[in-house]
């Protein structure tokens, strides 16, 4: 869908600074990226929403963006921390950043792996400090991503907490066995936990994997 944009807007008097696509990245992330919005960002730079699409395309990408250079500038744990702690950490990290605003989390996941590159080699790079090979680091990092960006998407498309579940969904948990349908509705109910459990298997397994590496 394209994005609307709107041929005027209120601006600050004086002299407008310079735009570029570093500028409106770096007025997102002062505007904080939960509630960053064309308009918050047009404002802070004294111009007009509609000149922001000279440099990005849609709300979204700029969100996307954000995000990129906001995991970037984000400090990796100390060395002192675990590759397990460390990964956890990630987690915790994106969870957060993803789910503050449905917009990152409904990404592209393409994109989304393509904004954090920096982030994922600076990651792959602290697991080999750890102990991991390079193998395992980038598919324990991608698993990561993956898991996490699934969990956030899935979660900013279920409803608010309180509210009927939809009607299509209420249609299927009816033809599961009573305990099948249970462990969904625990899902629908804290995804964030059914991520946490998720998390912990894959990193479960990768601890078996590597005292298996271990053995003489």
């Amino acid at each position: 869908m394209s994005p609307v944009r709107p041929t005027h807007d209120a601006v600050r008097p004086g002299p407008r600074p310079r735009l570029s696509r570093a500028a409106i990245i770096e007025a997102a992330l002062q505007d904080g990226i939960e509630d960053v919005t064309m308009q918050t960002v047009a404002r802070r730079l004294s111009t007009s929403p509609s000149a922001l699409y000279r440099y990005v395309d849609s709300h979204e990408e700029l969100l996307a963006a954000a995000l990129g250079e906001l995991l970037r500038r984000t400090p990796l744990p100390s060395a002192e921390t675990g590759w397990r702690s460390l990964l956890e950490a990630e987690a915790a990290l994106l969870w957060d950043v993803l789910t503050s605003h449905a917009g990152v989390a409904l990404a592209d996941p393409h994109r989304l792996e393509t904004v954090s590159t920096d982030r994922m080699v600076a990651t792959v790079e602290a697991l080999q400090e750890r102990g991991l090979s390079v193998e395992d680091a980038v598919l324990a990092v991608d698993a990561v991503l993956d898991l996490v960006h699934d969990g956030a998407a899935q979660a900013a498309r279920l409803p608010d907490p309180g509210t009927p579940a939809p009607e299509a969904l209420r249609r299927r948990l009816e033809t599961c066995p009573p305990a099948t349908r249970a462990a969904i509705e625990a899902i629908v109910a804290d995804p964030h936990a059914h991520v946490e459990r998720k998390l912990a298997l894959i990193l479960d397994g990768l601890q078996a994997r590597l005292d298996a590496q271990a053995q003489p």
